[in-house]
């Protein structure tokens, strides 16, 4: 059986190759048919396909421990930018530290227009056994300390 499209159609091109088309059946092709809906065909050249060239997924499965969210509120100069203060989070951190997102920077402090406030949510996650509130607390005295020497960045209560 030969389908035949009407203008409606697409090539589909896999690095320039003609790998298959798909389009708008011709009306003439339905009515033979008794189809009295819009149809789309198409065809695809699995043999041509199978040459290209994919990477490899890399897919990583979830962690079968849970991760841990602690939030922090930081003062700190107005000048420092805060992938500085990102960066050091993640340094002090180390491989506990899955993720460390912004989610707050306030620049207009009536008692000190010199600095900004800075809050940040960060997710702790080790991969090797769940975390136990002095693992937690470890992590967390060591990114403060790393804050405060690094960056002069004060905790907010």
């Amino acid at each position: 059986m030969h389908v035949e499209f009407v203008p409606q159609s697409v090539e589909v091109l896999v690095d320039n190759r003609h790998v298959g088309v798909f389009g708008v059946v011709h009306p003439t092709t339905l009515k033979a048919f008794g189809i009295k809906n819009k149809v789309i065909a198409g065809e695809l050249d699995l043999k041509a396909l199978l040459h290209v060239k994919t990477s490899s997924s890399k897919v990583t499965p979830p962690s079968r421990f849970p991760f841990v969210v602690r939030d922090l509120a930081l003062l700190i100069n107005k000048d420092i930018p805060v992938a500085d203060v990102l960066h050091v989070v993640k340094k002090a951190g180390g491989r506990i530290v899955r993720n460390v997102e912004v989610f707050d920077v306030y620049t207009k402090l009536a008692d000190d227009a010199n600095r900004k406030s800075v809050a940040l949510s960060i997710t702790l996650l080790d991969e090797t056994k769940t975390l136990v509130d002095a693992d937690i607390k470890g992590v967390m005295d060591k990114v403060i300390s790393h804050l405060q020497a690094k960056l002069q960045a004060e905790v907010r209560s």
